[in-house]
């Protein structure tokens, strides 16, 4: 089964409402914004978050990605941002991948709070 990136973020957006943030950015939806790409410089990439939830006091930045190609500066940069804005970086994958993403954070030093969901594959 193939999973659909638009229903696993309008799932992640419905689960964050529960959270009462001031606002959600996704370009994902139609509903909300999308988020602005985060660069800082020196770094010469620019990354636009899945989801960015914006509370009183912090923001949480989420990353869906449906594979295991992960990518260590994109996810540094994130995790940067979030830092910053008092938040946390948060990875949203399958659960098929979960021992893998575990390992490729450690391995590159990376703290992310892992969101995994089933699919029936």
């Amino acid at each position: 089964m193939n999973v659909d990136k638009k229903n696993v973020v309008t799932a992640l957006v419905n689960r964050i409402k529960k959270a009462n943030p001031v606002n959600i950015e996704t370009a994902f939806l139609t509903d909300y914004m999308p988020p602005d790409k985060i660069k800082y410089e020196g770094i010469k990439d620019s990354y636009t978050p899945t989801v960015l939830a914006i509370f009183k006091d912090h923001s949480d930045v989420y990353e869906v990605e449906l594979n295991d190609n992960f990518a260590a500066q994109k996810y540094r940069l994130l995790t940067s941002y979030a830092k910053m804005k008092n938040g946390d970086f948060h990875l949203v994958i399958p659960s098929k991948y979960l021992n893998s993403a575990k390992s490729f954070f450690n391995e590159n030093n990376i703290h992310a709070k892992i969101i995994h969901f089933a699919t029936k594959d």
